[in-house]
């Protein structure tokens, strides 16, 4: 009993001795000044104020700060504001959390005045920073600002650059180890003045967490990215000569030489690669930027290795390996990659096995996928047929898992039933392919378009039905006279056949809308495979229901922009 008395006493005696705000535990504070409204998670631009341009307390206006969801609300940065405001012992604990939990901009417009805010940092508030982007200079806007026009950029004299190191020495010496990221933007090149520009990060070696350079704002300067790799390296404690040393590769078992392979450019965001006898290769991108948790779940596989835009770079900016002179460690984006077929002989034939085996090919039309067959008075050989004879080497064809063949539409006054030399030469390259792939490994993929519906928006979805289900049946014997050559394939894993329009794949499609119209194209599908494999072919069972290639779902995002603003074609694909 004393025991629970003196106990409740002590209680009491600490309730009583708990008489200000600041007598809480610091945690307990901090979540109070976050549940009040204290700025977090925000990009705050430096920028003078009106009113005192001298004046280097942290007061970021509203359209200062951020953008879009980013941008706090105004009774928030009232908040921070006030709190910033109150008495000496609770500014500085605001501050560190201003500093620690938000990122500092310093923007090119002002940089001279966001460097002397941060010279005059204390050391306790340079120690909580953890996050700073500094715009010292561009000659473009920055990747997250690319829709606004750049202002005229003062240029980077010798008293810029020596501010610059005056702050960036002072935030460099009294930072923490390993708490610091750090984006710098300096569209200089390779020479003195970048030289100058690097050097306290030189001097300060592993002190930061990260640290991300841009050098020149195009993309092709080698010098400038191995430049931004050497500083950023060094300034994150590591030795980026490690790199440069020889590493024996093939000294590795073949399994985890393939592995390694397969984690490099040579498979592509989507794994897919296009080709045509007009444009040669290149890969599929999304004409609409990533969505993020609105983006289509079967585009949103690839959107990392074509965007490496972070989610809150907007008003700070973001550096891009493949879009700048630059390094960053969280840039993930896909480029070509030429560098493992130029290396060796042995290494190029391992790289052609991985590039060939792990994406799927796709022969697409080199008019296009509005393209259609016509007598024009010259006989054309079908691009199918020019990939497996003239680009494709015999041990390259053994390497091939997944083929596709967009095939252009036929008229029905001119197709390949009416000329043989298409039959002919189609059979060939069929012939060709049997006798050097890997035939039980080996997938093909058919795929016969709708011009007209890609055309109008798929405002003619009827076309494709009337056209293979009425009275013109021209069409209909002319692919399965086509399709005929494939027999020779029966052994091959898989075969597919799709009828492909517009709406497709869309989500307009309705489960009751044209039911007859989708039964028959499946059943027209389903007739057309089992010719080629055989009466008791089940091509659900072998994997057709799976998604289709990404050009056909491009086609519900470009649809828009190809009918109302005449994009050129072209735009639906990117050039390797």
């Amino acid at each position: 009993m004393r025991a629970m008395i003196a106990k409740r006493k002590s209680t009491e005696n600490g309730h009583h001795n708990m008489r200000s705000f600041l007598d809480l535990p610091s945690e307990i504070r901090h979540r109070i000044y976050k549940a009040a409204g204290l700025v977090v998670g925000m990009n705050l631009r430096l920028t003078p104020r009106r009113d005192d341009t001298i004046n280097l307390r942290l007061t970021p206006r509203r359209d200062d700060t951020g953008y879009f969801g980013f941008q706090p609300s105004a009774e928030s940065l009232c908040i921070t504001s006030n709190l910033l405001q109150t008495c000496k012992a609770i500014i500085p604990e605001v501050a560190s959390l201003v500093y620690s939990q938000n990122t500092l901009v310093v923007v090119h417009e002002h940089v001279r005045f966001g460097l002397e805010f941060l010279r005059c940092l204390s050391p306790q508030q340079c120690s909580a920073l953890t996050n700073l982007v500094v715009q010292l200079h561009l000659e473009a806007p920055v990747l997250g600002d690319d829709f606004t026009e750049l202002e005229p950029t003062p240029p980077l004299d010798s008293a810029l650059v020596a501010s610059w190191q005056a702050a960036a020495r002072h935030i460099l010496s009294h930072t923490r180890p390993q708490t610091l990221n750090l984006r710098l933007f300096c569209d200089t090149g390779v020479g003195d003045t970048t030289a100058a520009v690097l050097q306290p990060l030189r001097d300060f070696p592993g002190v930061l967490k990260d640290c991300e350079l841009q050098l020149h704002h195009e993309k092709n300067n080698n010098q400038a990215r191995a430049l931004a790799f050497d500083a950023a390296t060094r300034a994150k404690g590591f030795d980026p000569d490690l790199r440069a040393q020889p590493f024996r590769f093939f000294d590795l078992p073949a399994e985890i030489r393939r592995r390694i392979l397969e984690y490099s450019d040579l498979v592509t965001p989507f794994k897919e690669v296009y080709w045509s006898a007009s444009r040669g290769f290149r890969i599929a991108t999304a004409l609409i930027r990533c969505g993020r948790d609105e983006c289509d779940t079967q585009l949103h596989r690839g959107c990392h290795f074509l965007f490496c835009e972070p989610l809150n770079s907007l008003g700070a900016g973001y550096v891009c390996c493949r879009r700048r002179s630059a390094y960053s460690s969280r840039c993930q984006c896909w480029v070509a990659p030429r560098g493992p077929f130029s290396a060796s002989r042995s290494l190029y034939e391992e790289s052609l096995q991985v590039l060939y085996s792990c994406n799927r090919i796709i022969v697409v039309p080199s008019k296009g996928l509005r393209s259609c067959l016509l007598p024009d008075g010259v006989r054309k050989r079908l691009d199918a047929s020019k990939f497996i004879t003239r680009h494709m080497w015999p041990d390259v064809l053994h390497n091939l898992r997944t083929i596709e063949f967009v095939l252009p539409a036929f008229d029905a006054a001119y197709a390949p039933v009416s000329d043989e030399l298409y039959y002919s030469d189609f059979r060939f390259a069929i012939d060709h392919l049997k006798a050097y792939a890997d035939e039980p490994k080996l997938s093909i993929v058919i795929s016969i378009t709708s011009p007209t519906s890609i055309k109008y928006g798929g405002a003619d979805d009827m076309w494709i039905f009337r056209r293979f289900t009425g009275g013109d049946s021209v069409a209909l014997r002319s692919y399965a006279q086509l399709l005929s050559c494939l027999k020779a394939l029966q052994g091959m894993r898989c075969f597919f056949v799709h009828l492909e329009w517009a709406r497709h794949w869309t989500a307009e499609r309705a489960p009751d809308f044209n039911h007859l119209m989708y039964s028959k194209v499946n059943k027209m599908e389903s007739w057309l495979e089992k010719m080629v494999m055989g009466q008791d072919y089940d091509s659900e069972a072998a994997g057709k229901s799976e998604p289709p290639s990404i050009w056909l779902c491009e086609i519900r995002n470009t649809l828009e922009h190809v009918r109302w603003r005449q994009l050129p074609e072209e735009q639906m694909l990117t050039h390797i």
